[in-house]
Order: structure tokens, then sequence, then C-alpha cells
């Protein structure tokens, strides 16, 4: 029996660290967006930066973020591309930060789109500015990821300005009615190059695809299709202090994560000690 007992808190070490290593390692199966920190306590009237990640991601070609948090509680002060995309090549980037509604609308593109990347990395930085107490989601509420899937067609896709060629001017033109729909005063016809009423990220690809490319010709020009990769969202959540804590920034953590590697070492070191404990009794 005591050897059944001996054997069992060996067992049971071992499963509690090998639960602890899954409880700290935190590990995506699929395709994720997500913030990181996800929980961040910060002081008021101070900054803070959280990091827009992908992980498990294939072939990306651009991205797109809508984010929305509580005004009355914060500013954005900027959204900065992140390095992930720019293993692809030359990127595009573009965002708009509305501070009274509490919105943030952000892009990133390759282009030209020659090549995709794959695998896991950041995509943004965006950096808030707390300005007072309080509580706020940094809800994820349209994101988008897309590949180079695209077709062949013979219409002069990506040309927004009616100049024959797909350029800078293009990319800028689409950039400037980003997130804007029919009855929007920015809204331009001429930049919804999928006629869906909304100009967003797939019309900012399709000038991606298409740049360089010259028309009129028979120069076949792409229009992107069925290439949105499906993944799933991770929100972050921040809580502003009155006071200053100590460090600046707290992140807070787990307290099973703190402490579960000096539980199984207790677990181990009990089950050491029971066991030298009947070897010494066997010898009485």
């Amino acid at each position: 029996m005591k050897i059944k007992k001996i054997s069992f808190v060996f067992l049971a070490a071992t499963i509690f660290s090998l639960v602890s290593a899954l409880t700290v390692a935190h590990v995506y199966a699929q395709t994720f967006i997500y913030m990181s920190p996800a929980e961040i306590i910060v002081p008021s009237c101070e900054e803070f930066t959280v990091d827009v990640n992908v992980e498990g991601v294939v072939d990306l070609y651009a991205w797109e973020i809508w984010m929305c948090f509580d005004p009355a509680l914060m500013e954005c002060i900027s959204v900065v591309e992140g390095p992930f995309l720019q293993l692809a090549g030359t990127t595009f980037h573009f965002e708009i930060i509305d501070d009274t509604a509490g919105t943030i609308k952000a892009f990133g593109v390759v282009v030209p789109a020659v090549s995709g990347v794959s695998g896991s990395g950041t995509l943004a930085n965006v950096t808030f500015h707390c300005s007072g107490p309080g509580e706020s989601i940094l809800d994820m509420f349209h994101t988008t990821l897309l590949n180079g899937s695209a077709e062949l067609i013979w219409e002069c896709l990506g040309d927004a300005n009616g100049d024959l060629a797909v350029n800078i001017v293009d990319m800028s033109l689409v950039a400037a009615a980003y997130g804007a729909s029919d009855g929007d005063p920015r809204y331009d016809p001429n930049v919804d190059f999928d006629s869906n009423s909304f100009v967003d990220v797939t019309d900012v690809l399709t000038v991606a695809l298409n740049y360089g490319k010259h028309c009129p010709g028979d120069l076949p020009f792409l229009s992107p299709i069925n290439n949105v990769v499906s993944h799933s969202t991770i929100n972050a959540h921040v809580t502003q202090t009155p006071e200053t804590p100590v460090g600046g920034v707290w992140t807070p953590v787990p307290i099973l994560e703190l402490l579960a590697p000096w539980i199984a070492v207790a677990l181990l070191g009990v089950a050491a000690i029971t066991a030298g404990a009947r070897r010494f009794l066997m010898r009485q």
C-alpha cells in the first residue's frame, strides 16, 4: 500500500507539472488575431501600447482591423504597422483614428502583391493615452485576413483615376475613401472595384494585385476571389487606476501560473521525502 501511495504522489506531481506548463504556454491550434497583453492595468493619464498579433496564418497578403474603445476613458495616439507583413516585401499601411467615436480602422497590404507571408507575428502596434480611471474593452469588431487567391479578368481593375495605369496614385485614392460606404461623402465608386457599395481592404488588395500594370490592350487583370482567411479574434481589457502602480504598467498574471512551478517542486519533494522515510523504516 505504501508503494502505491508513493507512486500516486509521483504521478500527481508529474500531472500537475504538465498542466502547469500548458497553463503558462498559450497554444493556438488555428488562425487567430489577438491583442497582447490581453489584460492591462495602467495608471490614469499615462500611455500604453498593445500589439495586434496574428497566429498561424497562411499566405497573408493583406489585413484589416476595426477596433472600438471607450473615448471617455482613453484616446488613440497612433497605429504603427508591425513587422510581420513586411516579411513579404514592401507594404502600404493606412489608418483612420476617430477619438470622438472611439474607433480605429486600419489595414496593411503588400505592394506589389507578389507573395504572401505565413506564420505568426505582429500586424500593428496601437498606442493609447488614458484620461481617467475606469475600464474599457478593446474590441476588434471587424477583422479581415486575405490571401492572394484571384481570377483573371479583362477589365482594368485597380485603375481608379482612369489614366490606364495602376500605381501609387490609385492606392492613395482607395486609401482616401477607405471605410466609406455609399452615401458617405468620402465614398468613391471608382475605387469600389467589387461594387459592393463599400470601400474596404478587398478594394485595396485589388490595387495591390495589379500594381504596376497598364491598360489598355489584352493584359489580364486580377480580381480577388474567395480569398478570406478564416480566423477568430481575441479582444483585450484595460483597467485604468487612479494611482500609479509600482513599475508603471501592471499586467496581471493568474496566481496559478506564478505558483504552479513551486507547487510541482514541492510535490516532488514530498514524494522524495516519503520514499526516503519508507526506506529508513524498512531498515529498522
